[in-house]
C-alpha cells in the first residue's frame, strides 16, 4: 500500500510540473494524455493522430479530428516545428470553445499551408501565415521567407494582438481589437456562427485538414 501511494504521490506531482502555470514552458510530449485531447472527445489520441517521441503525427483521410489542448489559454507564447505533405492544408487555432461540431466556428486560425501546391494560397487572407479569412499576412515578412521541409514557428498572443514567427521570420502581425475583429468578421463568412470568437481565452488547437501533417517539440508557456 505505501508503495502505491508513493507512486501516486510522484506521478501527480510530476504531472503538476508539466501543468505549471508560472510562466515556465510546457512541453507536450511529456505528458500527452493531460495535456492534450480532441476537439469533441476526451481522449488521446483522437483519430488520425498518433505520437513518435517528440512529434505528433497527423494521417488522415477525413475533416475535423483535431489535436486541442485541456487548458485553456488567453495571453501565451507558443512554439512548434511542423512540415506538411505537398499541397498540405492545416492550421493552428486559439480562442477555441468546445460545444460546436468543428473547431472553425469559435476559434481564430493561423493558416498553414503549401501555397505553391493548394488553391487556397491564390487568396493572401486563407494563405499560409494569413489569420485566416480575416487579415493577409505581411507581404514583406512573407517575400523574405525561406521554406524548408520541416519549419519552426512561434506565435504570441499578447495584448491584443498576435504575432506569428515562420523560420524567425515575422509574417503575420494581427490586432485582436475587440472593435476591429468585429469590423472583420462582419465581413467574413464567419458572421454566420453565432459562437465565433466571442472570448479572447480558450483552448489552442491543431487541426485535421485531411492528409498528412507533423507537430514537433510542442511547447507553451502563459504569458
Amino acid at each position: 500500500m505505501k508503495t502505491i501511494l508513493l507512486i501516486t504521490i510522484i506521478l501527480l506531482g510530476n504531472i503538476a510540473s508539466v501543468l505549471s502555470h508560472d510562466g515556465e514552458w510546457i512541453q507536450f510530449e511529456k505528458a500527452p494524455q493531460d495535456l492534450l485531447r480532441g476537439h469533441e472527445e476526451d481522449t488521446f489520441p483522437p483519430a488520425g493522430w498518433s505520437q513518435e517521441k517528440t512529434c505528433f503525427n497527423l494521417d488522415s483521410y477525413g475533416f475535423g479530428s483535431d489535436l486541442m489542448t485541456k487548458e485553456i489559454f488567453r495571453e501565451f507564447e507558443l512554439e512548434f516545428d511542423w512540415m506538411l505533405e505537398e499541397g498540405g492544408n492545416s492550421g493552428v487555432f486559439f480562442a477555441i470553445q468546445t460545444g460546436e461540431p468543428y473547431s472553425y466556428m469559435t476559434g481564430l486560425e493561423i493558416q498553414l499551408l503549401d501555397d505553391a501546391h493548394h488553391p487556397d494560397g491564390m487568396s493572401e487572407l486563407t494563405s499560409l501565415g494569413a489569420l485566416y479569412g480575416l487579415s493577409a499576412p505581411l507581404p514583406h515578412g512573407k517575400k523574405n521567407l525561406k521554406l524548408q521541409n520541416m519549419n519552426s514557428s512561434r506565435l504570441i498572443v499578447k495584448d491584443g494582438r498576435a504575432r506569428f514567427f515562420v523560420n524567425q521570420v515575422l509574417i503575420g502581425d494581427y490586432s485582436l481589437n475587440d472593435e476591429e475583429m468585429k469590423a472583420k468578421i462582419s465581413e467574413s463568412k464567419f458572421k454566420e456562427m453565432k459562437n465565433f470568437y466571442k472570448k479572447d481565452s480558450g483552448h489552442i488547437l491543431f487541426q485535421d485538414h485531411g492528409g498528412k501533417a507533423s507537430f514537433c517539440n510542442i511547447r507553451i508557456r502563459p504569458l
